[in-house]
């Protein structure tokens, strides 16, 4: 994530803080996460033992034994004792996602059942309006083009503005996508970023809106992510079916 000196800048939102790696895989540290816990009052499904990110952050590895998910991650380059480890049960990607281009971009990683008492992020409502919000991305993506990924948890603040102010892929939906810029010059998603949150404040409380996508360019200030609010009845479908279930699915 570009402009680290600003990022560094910002007030920490370590309760936020997740991350998904490989222990076994040289790609490991390519994607990073945010826990999201929620609850729909329509339905009686615990779901804090579900992390949303992208498709692309596994790559077609859809062991979920492969994968452990650390909670309250700030330095990846040491153990500051706020870390909680915990594995993986289903790795579940969207059936519409495709690489080439990227679509439909979106995953959930269901965890073994844990006691972690955990603060989390919630998801938006349906009728949710995003538009104009202050939001918040975050990731360990390089601060710089070419650089290698960042040790600590960066932060950069983002305003959702209109989608037509991004160029969006061909014969994609607006819908599934938030268009956001952020006011520091160069600031924005680098390698590493893909998979994270863009997290809006709604009042007291922070919303799950979207999650990274391009991260190639580096240093872009308006940038599209996929809208979380457009695959609420997949994620509420999705976590509902496999709460008892205990196989993967993609």
């Amino acid at each position: 994530m570009a402009m680290e000196k600003v990022i560094r800048n910002l007030p920490t939102l370590l309760f936020n803080s997740a991350s998904v790696s490989s222990p076994t895989s040289t790609w490991r540290n390519q994607c990073w996460s945010k826990i999201v816990r929620a609850y729909f009052l329509q339905r009686s499904v615990n779901c804090k033992d579900w992390v949303l990110t992208a498709g692309r952050c596994f790559d077609g590895h859809y062991d979920p034994t492969s994968w452990i998910v650390v909670l309250g991650d700030y330095d990846r380059g040491r153990l500051e004792g706020t870390e909680m480890r915990v594995h993986v049960r289903n790795i579940v990607i969207h059936g519409g996602f495709t690489m080439d281009p990227y679509s439909n971009d979106v995953a959930l990683v269901q965890l073994v059942h844990h006691d972690i008492d955990y603060p989390f992020v919630c998801l938006p409502g349906s009728n949710t309006d995003l538009l104009g919000s202050s939001c918040v991305i975050t990731g360990w993506g390089a601060t710089h083009k070419g650089d290698d990924l960042a040790y600590k948890l960066q932060k950069l603040p983002m305003n959702v503005v209109n989608a037509s102010l991004c160029l969006l892929p061909s014969n994609t939906r607006s819908a599934d996508y938030l268009c956001a810029v952020s006011d520091v010059q160069g600031g924005g998603p680098c390698s590493g970023d893909a998979g994270g949150a863009l997290q809006c404040r709604l009042g007291s409380v922070w919303v799950a809106a979207g999650i990274v996508l391009d991260t190639y360019a580096c240093g872009n200030t308006t940038e599209l992510y996929t809208n979380v609010k457009s695959y609420l009845p997949w994620i509420q479908k999705t976590m509902t079916l496999l709460n008892d279930a205990g196989t993967i699915q993609h």
